[in-house]
């Protein structure tokens, strides 16, 4: 186990600071991997659990509850790096997903899998909300665009693997080996979290000795609390006052990421069984349409940082200053292009056309889908370095809201409007809600004709 060192954790050499940040990429990984793994199992694991009768809403809420189980975790146990400071805190939570999760493999009925996944997610988005803030925390605001990129892409491995694996999985050995496979990925997990993540907390460094002043002592805990996690609680309220006018962009922001993340996962938590029912997939075939939008993922995540990086170097050219609100210029074309890969999607599969079309669609829409998320992101960091712990808090707890709550809808609106009708509904709740952050920042407009010959 590494211990603080007096050196400023933004000064640390390169291999270094990509240890501490991977170390924290791969525990995420495997939290969105035991998510997405279970995806293409909801037959089978609907037929051993519920043997009279289980609808698939039921089985939605098996997947999006662990999801949901991100809010509380965030909430809960990641404002206790504020205390604590990282490390501790994402050791322990690394240890509680291995114990829930392997709970998940030994569930007896729906009801004991639901509850042990919740759990699991508690634990499992800890470093959601932490993973942002060790970025933040190791990286400069000029340099955070290629370790956030690095980051997301470790941590998309999940939704891009997880699913063919899944499937793969419960062909051969039936769907519970998903989480025991998982739990061996958990152990070797919490080894390589208590060997190779530092320290890189600023309070937590200061209290031991340790010299920050290049670094905003806003950010630093300066009274104790009776119970720990009020401290961070606190903090959380501090950073939503800022979700206010006139800061709408920031909360327009948030509710982009809500139904980003919540639209993402309502097609992966249908595509399973969209294409066992229109294609006659097996089990293990119905993991493939994944890596579809899982490459579009990684292709969105390789554009996105070039692109950011062209549009502030020509910025500076210019002798304009560069703000936060450069980096929301690819959701004005993000949004659209996801919604019409949405549409594609949609009533290919309706008319149950040659399926390389629809992949077409997935590929479109999961390039753009990340584009958006990444972009906010990297807004919410620029526009709130100071309290990076919070926003990122803020900007999971979206994700994970959306991830839990708007998946439960997919199966109800498919079986009303079919697939074409209801894709239509999809994607113009994406367009206009993903637009949202655009409208709400004044000073994006005024600069906007010039900022976006940036990009061509």
């Amino acid at each position: 186990m590494t211990t603080p060192s007096a050196q400023s954790p933004q000064e640390w050499q390169p291999r270094r600071k990509y240890a501490t940040v991977l170390s924290v990429g791969f525990f995420e990984s495997l939290t969105f991997l035991v998510s997405m793994m279970l995806a293409p199992c909801v037959p089978q694991m609907l037929a051993s659990l519920e043997p009279t009768g289980g609808n698939k809403a039921l089985g939605a809420f098996a997947i999006s509850s662990y999801i949901l189980g991100f809010t509380i975790g965030i909430l809960a146990i990641a404002p206790l790096a504020k205390v604590y400071g990282r490390a501790p805190v994402l050791r322990g939570s690394s240890f509680g997903f291995l114990i829930f999760t392997l709970l998940c493999a030994t569930s007896r009925s729906m009801g004991m899998l639901i509850a042990a996944r919740i759990l699991a997610g508690c634990f499992g988005g800890v470093p959601m909300a932490l993973g942002g803030a060790v970025i933040a925390d190791v990286f400069g605001p000029g340099s955070r665009h290629k370790a956030t990129a690095l980051y997301t892409q470790s941590v998309m491995i999940g939704p891009l693997v997880g699913p063919v694996l899944g499937g793969a999985i419960n062909e051969g050995l039936g769907w519970r080996w998903v989480f025991w496979i998982t739990s061996i990925l958990a152990g070797i997990c919490s080894l390589a979290i208590f060997f190779l993540l530092e320290e890189t907390g600023i309070a937590s460094l200061s209290e031991n000795g340790h010299d920050q002043t290049t670094s905003d002592s806003r950010d630093c805990i300066t009274v104790r609390w009776p119970f720990p996690s009020m401290s961070g609680l606190l903090s959380l309220a501090a950073t939503a006052k800022e979700l206010t006018p006139p800061n709408m962009a920031i909360t327009a922001a948030l509710l982009a990421t809500l139904v980003n993340n919540g639209v993402f996962n309502m097609i992966l938590v249908s595509l399973g069984s969209t294409v066992q029912e229109q294609y006659s997939f097996s089990r293990t075939e119905a993991g493939l349409p994944y890596l579809a939008s899982g490459l579009g993922c990684t292709a969105g995540l390789c554009v996105v940082p070039s692109i950011s990086r062209r549009i502030k170097r020509a910025k500076n050219e210019h002798g304009e200053c560069v703000t936060p609100e450069d980096s929301l210029i690819l959701v004005y074309y993000g949004a659209p292009i996801a919604s019409a890969g949405l549409l594609l999607f949609g009533w290919m599969v309706e008319y149950r056309l040659l399926f390389v079309i629809p992949t077409i669609g997935l590929f479109i829409f999961g390039l753009s889908s990340i584009a958006v998320r990444l972009s906010i992101q990297i807004y919410l960091m620029d526009s709130r370095s100071s309290h990076s712990v919070s926003i990122m808090a803020a900007f999971a707890t979206a994700n994970s809201i959306g991830g839990s709550i708007l998946p439960l809808a997919i199966f109800p609106l498919y079986e009303r409007l079919d697939y074409g009708y209801g894709n239509m509904i999809i994607a113009g709740v994406e367009l206009g809600l993903g637009l949202l952050p655009l409208f709400c920042s004044t000073s994006m407009f005024r600069r906007w004709p010039c900022s976006r010959s940036y990009i061509g």
